[in-house]
């Protein structure tokens, strides 16, 4: 390669580079965001609360979708994917409020 065809390559790859960085500042915000709601929702749940939510038979759909989010956002990430059945309330959500101090120590990591 000359020097020119060096120079042009560069300038392209510059210039892909900016929405690039664009989208990372961005999905780094929005992690910074989420990180930040995490460690609220951990200061906000007592033993008490993950208790009396354990405890629920069938809780409202929401609760049952966010657990299912948190399952898989405080899972091992090279553990294999949990099923449909291990994300039910009834195994998964139960199972992951059963201890409320490791639960709140997992929201924590």
């Amino acid at each position: 390669q000359t020097a020119e065809d060096s120079r042009v390559l560069l300038e392209q790859l510059q210039a892909e580079a900016v929405p690039l960085k664009e989208a990372y500042l961005v999905s780094l915000n929005g992690a910074t965001e989420f990180s930040d709601a995490m460690h609220v929702l951990r200061d906000s749940l007592s033993n008490t609360v993950v208790q009396t939510v354990q405890k629920l038979v069938r809780p409202l759909p929401v609760v049952e979708t966010l657990f299912a989010a948190l399952m898989l956002l405080i899972r091992d990430s090279s553990a294999p994917a949990l099923s449909d059945a291990e994300l039910a309330w009834r195994t998964g959500g139960k199972r992951l409020c059963a201890d409320p101090v490791r639960f709140r120590g997992q929201l924590q990591a």
